[in-house]
């Protein structure tokens, strides 16, 4: 039994009830060493199988696959391959069938403690990453490739709860005034459509219905189409963007990213903490205000169900206020009109004592 060079790559060579096996591990002679030593001891405690070893991948093939499958089969393949990257970089030489609960738990606690753009990395998009694991490594349980899926059942990182942000009549201005003219024409159609950012970005004149004052989304997150209304701002923003190509916001190609002009707006506007999305949140809420009924906002956002609308549409403080003001005249001392003998909450029908 040993570790050799061939080519460039390492091997390890090995026997098993009387056979000898070689197998290609990567670059690195530390990683072959440790595969050599796993083998030794799955084969002392009676839990190799051979079949394994033939025909289980290195991660990065597997993952190369995923990455395929996801080109034709995911709305955003390119952000799947986004989050395919670091995976790789962990697991990368490694066999399917090497790769084991423990490691996938190392690779959770070293990926939470390695900051994202000098910032803190959330337990969210640590759960992201492992989630995409699991399914690569379905994907390959399904092609035969290996037999056990060490990320089926992982334990999921705490994630906080989502602090929602509504902007409100003094901040948006403020926001608006500290943004570039593209960045700013992007906040207007978020504020006035409630769009996703994806969907604006990708934005085609194709999809303008001028006659029905319009816009038809066909790529969704979902996948079901809809259409959207447009008020005069929102027909005012399509009306001045340059037309150089079949793009909206890009011409030529679809404007791929606003983050570093937004974060910059919100930073000069003193709005630190304000998410892109926040824009969508802002829309349905005032929507709501507006007098709008949440099956018409769920159409406009494209919900697939009620309970999504009902999660974007938080009522603000003044709402609250008027809401609670409107029951002080059933209790409100003085009056002769509603302090008889007792006060009747027509809600509650029943008798309130006035204490008389």
């Amino acid at each position: 039994m040993g570790v050799y060079r061939d080519r460039g790559k390492w091997y390890i060579d090995y026997y098993y009830q009387g056979r000898r096996l070689r197998e290609a591990v990567g670059s690195s002679k530390r990683a072959a060493a440790r595969a050599l030593a796993a083998r030794k001891g799955e084969i002392v405690q009676g839990r190799f199988k051979l079949e394994d070893a033939r025909l289980s991948p290195r991660f990065e093939e597997a993952a190369a696959r995923f990455v395929e499958w996801a080109a034709v089969n995911r709305r955003r393949p390119e952000k799947e391959a986004s989050r395919v990257r670091p995976l790789v970089a962990f697991f990368r030489g490694k066999r399917l069938h090497d790769i084991t609960r423990w490691l996938v738990e190392k690779y959770k606690r070293e990926r939470l403690e390695t900051p994202a753009r000098r910032r803190p990395r959330t337990g969210g998009a640590v759960n992201r990453e492992l989630a995409l694991l699991r399914r690569i490594f379905n994907l390959a349980i399904e092609r035969g490739e290996t037999t056990q899926n060490p990320a089926a059942r992982f334990k999921a990182l705490p994630e906080p709860p989502r602090q929602e942000r509504i902007l409100d009549a003094a901040e948006i201005p403020q926001l608006l005034a500290a943004a570039a003219p593209h960045v700013r024409d992007v906040i207007l159609l978020a504020l006035n459509t409630g769009m996703r950012r994806g969907e604006i970005l990708g934005l085609t004149w194709g999809q303008l219905e001028r006659e029905r004052e319009c816009l038809v989304l066909t790529h969704t997150k979902n996948g079901r189409a809809r259409r959207i209304p447009l008020n005069d701002v929102a027909l005012e923003v399509l009306r001045r963007r340059p037309r150089p190509g079949p793009f909206s916001f890009g011409g030529e190609a679809a404007l791929k990213s606003v983050r570093t002009g937004y974060e910059g707006a919100v930073r000069r506007a003193g709005l630190c903490g304000l998410r892109f999305h926040d824009l969508r949140h802002t829309a349905a809420t005032y929507m709501v205000l507006g007098g709008a009924d949440l099956a018409t906002v769920k159409e406009i956002l494209g919900h697939s169900h009620i309970s999504l609308t009902l999660r974007y549409a938080h009522p603000t403080s003044e709402s609250r206020r008027r809401a609670v003001g409107a029951l002080a005249a059933l209790t409100r001392t003085g009056s002769s009109q509603h302090m008889a003998s007792g006060a009747v909450i027509p809600l509650a029908a029943r008798q309130v004592s006035t204490g008389k």
